[in-house]
C-alpha cells in the first residue's frame, strides 16, 4: 500500500470519505487485496475561474506548467523551477530497468540447475518481480505528479487544470519503456485530485500545441526545430522566441484552444487557396 492508498484509507476510517461497495479479490499471482469503493463531497472554495493552468506532458519535463488569466489575456509570472517537474527521475529509472533487463536476459542463458528443466515460468521469475517494481513506481510517480500539478493549480487559485489529452501517446512510442508508461493513469490521477479540490479537469487535443506560437498564432513546422533543438521555439512569422515546453504549456492552458487550432488552419487553408 502507498502513501497515497494509505491516505484515502485513513479519510474513509475518519469519515472524511463515504465508503462504498467492498470486496476480496485473489489475483493470479495468489496475492489478495481489499477493493473498496468511496465517494467524497468537492471542498468548496473560492477558486477563479478565469484562471486556468495549462499543463504540457514530456519525457525531458514530465510536465510543463503555466497559468492564464481570461480577463486580462495574460499569462501569469512563474518561476521556471516552479513551472516543470523535472523528468530526471522518470529517465534514470528507465535506464535502471533497461541495464537490469540486458542483464537478466545474458543470465537466463546461462541459469543454475535450479532454475533447469522447470519451465518458462520458473526461468521468468525474476522478469515478473521487474514488471511488479516497474509497476508500483509508476503507481507512486504518477501520484507524485498529478499532486504537484493539482499543488500548483491551488497556489495560483485556478478553476481550471487543462492537460493534452495522450490517450493515443503510448502506442506512438518506439521505446518499449515509454510505450508501457500509463499516462492515462497520470491523467486520471489529476483529475481525481482536481475533483477532490473542487477544481475543473479538461482534456483538450494536443494537436499543433508544440507548433503553435502563444504569442502571435501562427501555427509552423519550422517554428519548432525538433532536430536541432528540442528545447527552443522561435516563431517565424513574429519572431517570438520562448522555451518550447512553456510555450507548449501556455498553449494549452488557453480556453478551447484546440478550436482555436482548427479554426485558424481553416483560415489559412482558404487564404492558400485565393493565393
Amino acid at each position: 500500500m502507498d502513501n497515497s492508498q494509505k491516505s484515502i484509507l485513513n479519510k474513509i476510517i475518519l469519515g472524511i470519505y463515504k465508503q462504498g461497495s467492498a470486496q476480496i479479490i485473489e489475483d493470479k499471482k495468489g496475492k489478495w487485496y481489499l477493493i473498496i469503493s468511496f465517494s467524497f463531497e468537492p471542498v468548496v472554495r473560492q477558486l477563479n475561474m478565469n484562471k486556468v493552468l495549462g499543463v504540457d506532458l514530456g519525457i525531458v519535463n514530465t510536465a510543463t506548467m503555466q497559468v492564464f488569466d481570461i480577463n486580462t489575456q495574460k499569462w501569469d509570472r512563474m518561476s521556471w523551477k516552479e513551472s516543470k517537474i523535472n523528468g530526471s527521475e522518470l529517465i534514470h529509472y528507465r535506464q535502471k530497468i533497461e541495464a537490469r533487463n540486458k542483464q537478466m536476459y545474458i543470465a537466463s542463458k546461462i541459469v543454475g540447475k535450479g532454475r533447469i528443466g522447470h519451465g518458462r515460468k520458473v526461468r521468468l521469475k525474476p522478469v515478473e518481480k521487474t514488471r511488479d517494481k516497474v509497476s508500483k513506481f509508476r503507481d507512486t510517480y504518477n501520484h507524485k505528479v498529478s499532486k504537484n500539478i493539482v499543488d500548483v493549480a491551488v497556489k495560483y487559485n485556478c478553476g481550471t487544470v487543462q492537460m493534452e489529452n495522450l490517450s493515443g501517446f503510448s502506442e506512438q512510442q518506439s521505446e518499449t519503456f515509454l510505450k508501457n508508461w500509463s499516462y492515462f493513469d497520470l491523467q486520471n490521477k489529476t483529475k481525481y485530485k482536481c475533483e477532490e479540490k473542487g477544481i475543473k479537469f479538461v482534456l483538450i487535443d494536443p494537436k499543433y500545441t508544440s507548433k503553435r506560437c502563444s504569442h502571435c498564432g501562427c501555427i509552423d513546422d519550422a517554428n519548432r526545430d525538433c532536430k536541432g533543438s528540442q528545447a527552443k521555439f522561435k516563431c517565424v512569422t513574429c519572431g517570438h522566441e520562448e522555451n518550447a515546453d512553456v510555450n507548449a504549456a501556455r498553449n494549452i492552458s488557453i480556453p478551447m484552444i484546440d478550436s482555436i487550432i482548427v479554426e485558424y488552419l481553416k483560415m489559412m487553408s482558404k487564404f492558400k487557396k485565393v493565393v
